[in-house]
């Protein structure tokens, strides 16, 4: 976004890579643009509610190493971004800056803390990391965004060392990129979804097994694997009381489908769909939709489906 603010409180965030010219390949500086971007993103997102108005710039470089200058330029009163301080939110700060909380509320300078929290958030190695963000901090995606930076760095090996401030030191060696590196996948648990809309059916399962069906959104015209979990349905249909393909047309099923789902390292994720309830089968009504769930009901085409709105946000 355009942040409308003078040079001179522009918050410079340094990248400099120990290699012996004045050059580093492609991948890992773009790793280290994406890193800086998520993690300055992640810290505004879960920290402020994504209130902090902000821009990250990327300034020349001088000679010498490689020297790769961002710049955060913030413009927001300090009043807008309260957070709640507990101890553990404090201990946050000064654990990743540095610095404790209080000296960024009498500086009011968001810029300063954004900055330095990136800074730290780089520098600091994954066990102390994930000590000291709060479990109620979710910072999964920056941790994933920075550990992807780290294994760039790790796999070219001309880079000898990072640093992190407009001079010639090296902190973080090379021996220790490894301790940077997340190796496992931060999953959390999140509540599924439902949503009741008219499907066709495309294979079912006609034999007492627990195998997956196939079925097409009417209202999306999304092709769904997804098992059958209306036990009263299947049974009925064991049972010859709702024969399928009784004629040319298509069978057709209103259905609420949960969608179970998980947060994989800072993303939601759909795990697995299900059929839970079949209220309609072709014209013949089986259950009332209970009054609480109409809500979920889709019927037009052009409605857009949170759903998937998801599976397109993860293949962005």
């Amino acid at each position: 976004m355009k942040v409308e603010i003078d040079s001179k409180d522009y918050k410079k965030i340094f990248i400099h890579f120990d290699v012996k010219d004045h050059h580093i390949r492609f991948d890992s500086h773009l790793a280290a643009l994406e890193a800086s971007n998520v993690i300055v993103g992640e810290i505004n997102k879960r920290l402020f509610g994504g209130k902090i108005d902000y821009e990250i710039l990327v300034l020349p470089t001088r000679s010498g190493t490689f020297l790769m200058t961002l710049s955060i330029a913030a413009n927001l009163l300090w009043v807008v971004v309260q957070v709640t301080e507990s101890q553990a939110f404090k201990g946050f700060i000064e654990g990743l800056t540095g610095k404790k909380w209080d000296n960024y509320e009498k500086a009011k300078d968001v810029g300063l803390f954004l900055r330095d929290a990136a800074k730290g958030f780089f520098m600091t190695e994954k066990d102390e990391l994930e000590k000291i963000i709060p479990q109620e901090i979710n910072l999964d995606k920056a941790i994933k965004f920075k550990s992807e930076f780290y294994k760039k760095c790790i796999a070219n090996d001309e880079i000898k060392g990072l640093g992190f401030e407009d001079d010639d030191q090296f902190p973080v060696k090379r021996t220790n990129f490894l301790k940077h590196v997340s190796l496992e996948d931060k999953i959390r648990d999140v509540p599924s979804e439902f949503f009741i809309f008219d499907a066709t059916i495309i294979a079912s399962v006609n034999v007492d097994k627990n195998y997956k069906w196939r079925i097409k959104n009417n209202a999306s015209g999304e092709l769904i694997s997804t098992y059958m979990n209306d036990d009263d349905f299947k049974a009925r249909l064991l049972d010859g009381k709702n024969p399928l393909k009784r004629s040319s047309k298509d069978d057709i099923i209103k259905v609420l489908v949960e969608y179970k789902r998980h947060e994989k390292n800072g993303e939601i994720e759909i795990k697995e769909k299900s059929i839970n309830t079949i209220y309609n089968f072709n014209d013949e009504q089986i259950k009332s939709v209970p009054e609480g769930l109409l809500e979920k009901i889709i019927t037009k085409s052009e409605e857009k489906l949170p759903m998937e709105e998801l599976w397109r946000s993860g293949n962005d």
